[in-house]
């Protein structure tokens, strides 16, 4: 029963984590290893915090000579980042267009940022099954309504947007017949460069805020679009608007995937790391991971925001004296709290954040907007539970309190917020610091963050090969002149013996082994993976319309797709090659049974996706989808024949 247990669960299960596991150790090792120590840094910044900023003022301008920040309402601005709306004719179509235009009459008009920036996936671009892709012009018309609706509830400020992977689904090229973006957006930019770049000029200064898409070009329809891939020319032009940078206040860089969903990762954070902060979307909500923010060793802020699609999340962000400050936030709500001085000690970042300018402050600083009247309200502002203000000044949505930041120069202090209105006592606080201390992130904050997603999937790739074709390879040739090789033989026929019965069957083994090498090298379909333009999927890439795009979600699927043939063929047949001759029939064997079943029912799945994803020729070319089942009963049938 001991065996049985370790070769049907233990044994298969252990393998897929241990590769999981292995794969993405390989990742994070390749990371350190490439980029020197800047991956440990980033960790040491990220997990324990140990980061110490000095009072340098951001540049070496005239800060220095300029008055402290106190109570009056210059130099402050602020905007809105909200990201993956989806828009969809075929889920919740009114549901979604009511919401997102009482945020914009209601919540946006009240707040009254000057920019609006939406991070991506802006329609959802999925046919009536959700696993087809195709572009909707009523999707982009009823984006382009909404953006009209809320332009005109805050006529001064400015929209911005950037394509996401949906954005992208099925799109041969980006030229305005195929792209809809390109007529329907409220950016409209060329994308000859992938960028877009808005200069927002203030009295005080100049704000410069890039988007960038790195969507795939051309987009395959999904499930195989879902990395970002940066040409050399979206490389050449980040390159150029990241050297003009020193011009600006402040540059704040906006797209829609996290660095870690990109084929260029590690070039991507550097070149970044003139700016002030980096915003995207596309992740959405994973349950264990409230929030995904990172540091980078540069001084970049990641800040990936969750989706609007499902958990209505949004962000304010303000610029007050050049120092950057976010809260993210769920719709509907009623009140909303910003500090912008001083800042989170979870976001200080050397350089980038003006400590100097923080310690000699007259005035703490942060805005508040609430959807009843704000002079109704009494606000208190404490300390480490030591009131400071029993009273604020109000200019607009800025309330100031006086303080004397000397008392407060050293260790991690805790200021809070408290409002009294007709409904009841809200309190909001925040820890900061003065002596440059800054508080851990934590992991489950920056673990997908830091991750290379792409580095993890092609060792996951790899290590999937060297699983089921060069082990087995070395096992069955070297098995009588390597003694510890026996030795292991002798480990899997004691407690794997279906493994070693399909390992010890020449004609059954080769073929597996053939299979899976054409898996890892062959192309695995042959369609329109992009409307009107015929292609090739291979586990390392598509080919497709003149281009061929790096490999991301392939590597997975193929793994996959190894581990689930190989795991069910061998075991089934294994286990009809261990029943003793003459004693194999179909009704004593009820495991092969279901192992068959599950088999097949996994690839008759594969197969309707590629169809309805791709089309009939795909799916019927399709190798792991079309012919694995065929090929998996003409094993059993040798099986069979052998006993």
């Amino acid at each position: 029963m001991r065996k049985q247990c370790f070769c049907y669960v233990i044994l298969p299960t252990f393998s897929i984590i241990g590769i999981l596991g292995i794969s993405w150790l390989v990742a994070a090792f390749i990371e350190i290893f490439t980029n020197n120590l800047t991956m440990i840094r980033i960790l040491d910044r990220n997990l324990l915090g140990n980061t110490h900023l000095s009072g340098e003022p951001v540049d070496s301008g005239n800060q220095r000579h300029q008055k402290a920040v106190g109570d009056t309402k210059d130099k402050l601005f602020w905007f809105v980042q909200v990201s993956d709306i989806h828009l969809s004719q075929y889920r919740n179509y009114n549901y979604q267009l009511s919401q997102f235009r009482m945020f914009c009459s209601n919540l946006l008009k009240r707040i009254g940022p000057e920019l609006v920036i939406i991070t991506g996936d802006l329609t959802d671009a999925k046919d009536q099954t959700m696993q087809g892709s195709e572009q909707y012009i009523k999707e982009w018309r009823t984006y382009n309504q909404l953006v009209k609706h809320c332009t005109k509830n805050i006529p001064k400020a400015k929209w911005l947007d950037v394509r996401g992977n949906h954005d992208s689904f099925n799109v041969p090229s980006l030229n305005k017949h195929w792209n809809l973006y390109e007529e329907y957006a409220a950016s409209q930019q060329k994308f000859s460069s992938g960028l877009h770049h808005y200069i927002h000029q203030t009295k005080y200064g100049k704000y410069a805020f890039t988007g960038i898409d790195i969507a795939p070009n051309p987009g395959p329809g999904r499930p195989f679009n879902f990395f970002a891939l940066p040409t050399e020319e979206n490389m050449k032009a980040i390159e150029h608007y990241s050297s003009q940078s020193f011009k600006y206040n402040g540059t704040v860089w906006y797209g829609h995937y996290p660095l870690s969903i990109t084929t260029k990762a590690h070039e991507l954070r550097i070149l970044l790391s003139s700016g002030i902060a980096y915003l995207c979307g596309h992740l959405h909500k994973f349950p264990l991971l409230p929030h995904m923010h990172a540091i980078h060793n540069e001084g970049l802020r990641e800040l990936e925001l969750s989706d609007w699609k499902y958990t209505r999340k949004f962000r304010l962000a303000a610029f007050d004296h050049d120092s950057f400050s976010f809260v993210d936030v769920t719709y509907p709500i009623e009140t909303i709290v910003l500090f912008t001085n001083p800042v989170d000690a979870r976001y200080m970042v050397q350089g980038k954040t003006p400590l100097h300018q923080i310690k000699s402050s007259t005035h703490i600083r942060f805005l508040l907007f609430a959807s009843q009247d704000i002079d109704s309200m009494k606000v208190r502002v404490f300390i480490d539970d030591e009131i400071l203000c029993k009273e604020t000044n109000r200019q607009g949505p800025l309330n100031t309190c006086s303080w004397n930041p000397s008392k407060y120069q050293y260790r991690i202090h805790k200021i809070q917020v408290v409002i009294e209105n007709g409904k009841g006592i809200e309190e909001y606080s925040m820890e900061f610091s003065l002596d440059g201390t800054r508080i851990p992130l934590g992991i489950r904050s920056v673990i997908l963050i830091l991750t290379d997603l792409c580095t993890m999937l092609r060792a996951l790739f790899v290590l999937t090969v060297i699983l089921v074709v060069v082990i087995p390879i070395v096992l069955k040739t070297k098995a009588t002149t390597n003694k510890s090789i026996g030795i292991c033989q002798g480990f899997l026929q004691q407690y794997a013996p279906y493994v070693h019965n399909v390992i010890n069957r020449d004609v059954i083994f080769w073929k597996i082994i053939w299979y899976n090498v054409y898996i890892a090298l062959g192309p695995h379909c042959i369609g329109y993976l992009v409307p009107n333009s015929l292609g090739m999927q291979f586990a390392y890439g598509i080919w497709t319309n003149g281009t061929f795009l790096p490999g991301t979600l392939t590597f997975f699927y193929t793994s996959i797709n190894i581990l689930v043939f190989n795991g069910l063929s061998i075991i089934s047949i294994g286990q009809i090659l261990h029943t003793k001759k003459n004693l194999f029939t179909w009704k004593r064997n009820k495991r092969v049974i279901v192992l068959s079943l599950l088999l097949i029912y996994y690839f008759y799945k594969t197969f309707m996706m590629y169809w309805i994803a791709y089309g009939w020729l795909a799916a019927f070319t399709n190798v792991s989808g079309f012919y694995t089942v065929p090929f998996y009963i003409h094993l059993l049938q040798k099986a069979t024949n052998y006993n």
